[in-house]
């Protein structure tokens, strides 16, 4: 069962997951969201650290991106796992002077120092005093707290 939302004034249709209330914008989506990932333990562990995935790509990218050293000699210390390969990986031709975070579109920069990096709070529940930096932290907040059927306020 999946819960539809509609956006008022001619805006799009979401898919709402009923177990967790995360939004998306089309069912298949949910549909990969429900199969995959609710819910699931992250069962792919790097060998290298702490981090787990829930997707074997993600641990590939991973691997190749902060332990890209393994691959090539065969195993370091430890101190040098955590090393970051800049090479590989996207590059980040945009940095926020804030927290030093890297995006490759000067718009995804201006976002996140809109809306993440001490941005305020701009989307209001409204029906009660919480308040989100992103609409669809919103929307999970409204699934969960007040219930459906939802009507997203315009943006």
């Amino acid at each position: 069962m999946t819960i539809r939302a509609m956006v008022p004034e001619g805006g799009r249709s979401v898919s709402v997951c009923p177990k967790c209330g995360k939004g998306y914008s089309n069912s298949s989506n949910l549909n990969r969201h429900l199969r995959f990932e609710c819910g699931k333990e992250r069962q792919f562990s790097c060998p290298h650290c702490q981090y787990r995935a829930r997707h074997k790509t993600h641990l590939q990218s991973h691997i190749s991106c902060k332990h890209w050293k393994y691959s090539s000699r065969g195993g370091l210390p430890e101190e040098e796992a955590g090393v970051v390969n800049s090479d590989c990986c996207i590059s980040s031709d945009y940095v926020c002077q804030r927290c030093g975070k890297g995006y490759m579109r000067k718009s995804t920069l201006n976002r996140h120092m809109r809306y993440e990096c001490g941005g305020k709070r701009t989307f209001q529940c409204p029906m009660c005093y919480y308040a989100a930096r992103h609409r669809n932290h919103l929307q999970s907040h409204m699934v969960s707290k007040h219930k459906p059927p939802i009507v997203m306020p315009p943006t």
